[in-house]
């Protein structure tokens, strides 16, 4: 059962009177009292002490606990009573007189009121209104409540590429004659963003291995579904790059350009101090017909320090154009390049 709304109004009235007299007032006696003081000064007072009083809070918690003994799905009553010097509730009755509110008349008993001060013996009246919900079988146990079986959960989709520019085959490696497959993870959100790429296995080559990277990247993604809602989920890419045999005049173009590409690197770069010899660091190049470098970027596989990838960087940047005279074949306006430290 499950208690939907409680209202509490409480109007009090010195009471006067002996213990003995007390006691032996009836509901209505008591009731009287608490309206006739309702308006009084210190009577409102007491009222606005209680409401800012941890015994709401209780009385609501123990009304829940009662509630469970509901017989009919609304309840609706009156506690009267006395609040006396030890600031417990006494002398209390209740109408009507059902299974809650006999149990919340009794337990009541057991909490603190506000003191009364000089006003106790006090007598209170308090009102209350329960809805609740029973169970819908008589068959089921007390306090049981039926719920639908929750609907079985459809299996999240993956991730699905959807914009993609064309993966970039490293000219070092055509060069070299080489291939290799670098197994990538990707972190897509729900609005098919890339949040991050991971490189799960490597190809081998720092230049295979950044061009993947670096392609999962610059992808649009749909994203995986869950319960018809678009969820953040990790994909799995593998980026296979095997080499077809060019003809041999392309083929000795790649080896020539990568060539010149590497020489005019090294001749406007020197590796600042403690840069390791054989550290990669493979940059993105972008330029235009003539060869005029318009940006560079290191990409995930430089292991180079930020003081040495800054110089790299801003030597490329200011080095004029790469060489394009006769290569034509091989041209391409962005290109992956791996730089070694010699």
């Amino acid at each position: 059962m499950k208690k939907l709304a409680s209202a509490l109004l409480l109007v009090c009235a010195s009471a006067h009177a002996s213990d003995d007299g007390l006691a032996h007032a009836n509901y209505a006696q008591l009731q009287a009292q608490a309206l006739v003081a309702s308006a009084t000064t210190w009577g409102q007072d007491y009222l606005r002490a209680l409401y800012g009083n941890p015994v709401l809070k209780q009385a609501s918690d123990l009304l829940q606990r009662c509630a469970k003994l509901a017989p009919t799905p609304h309840e609706e009553f009156d506690v009267v009573g006395v609040v006396k010097e030890d600031q417990r509730l006494a002398y209390a009755h209740v109408q009507p007189e059902t299974p809650v509110t006999v149990c919340f008349r009794d337990g009541l008993a057991q909490i603190d009121f506000p003191s009364a001060g000089a006003h106790a013996p006090l007598a209170v009246s308090l009102h209350y209104e329960a809805s609740l919900w029973m169970p819908l079988s008589p068959f089921l146990p007390p306090g049981a409540i039926p719920r639908p079986p929750a609907p079985p959960s459809a299996p999240a989709s993956l991730p699905e590429r959807i914009n993609a520019p064309p993966v970039q085959y490293p000219l070092q490696a055509l060069a070299a004659n080489e291939g290799g497959t670098a197994i990538v993870l990707v972190g897509v959100n729900a609005a098919g963003g890339v949040d991050f790429v991971r490189l799960q296995t490597s190809s081998g080559r720092a230049d295979i291995d950044a061009s993947a990277m670096d392609h999962a990247r610059r992808t649009l993604f749909k994203p995986a579904m869950a319960n018809l809602k678009p969820i953040a989920r990790t994909v799995r890419i593998p980026y296979n790059f095997s080499f077809d045999a060019w003809p041999a005049d392309k083929a000795a173009m790649v080896a020539d350009y990568v060539h010149a590409v590497g020489d005019e690197i090294a001749r406007h770069w020197t590796p600042p101090s403690p840069a390791s010899a054989g550290s990669h660091c493979v940059l993105g190049i972008s330029q235009q017909a003539d060869g005029t470098i318009t940006d560079a970027e290191p990409l995930d596989t430089c292991e180079l320090d930020d003081n040495a990838r800054a110089s790299l960087v801003q030597a490329v940047k200011s080095m004029g154009a790469l060489p394009t005279v006769g290569y034509d074949k091989v041209f391409r306006p962005w290109f992956v390049f791996d730089v070694v430290t010699k």
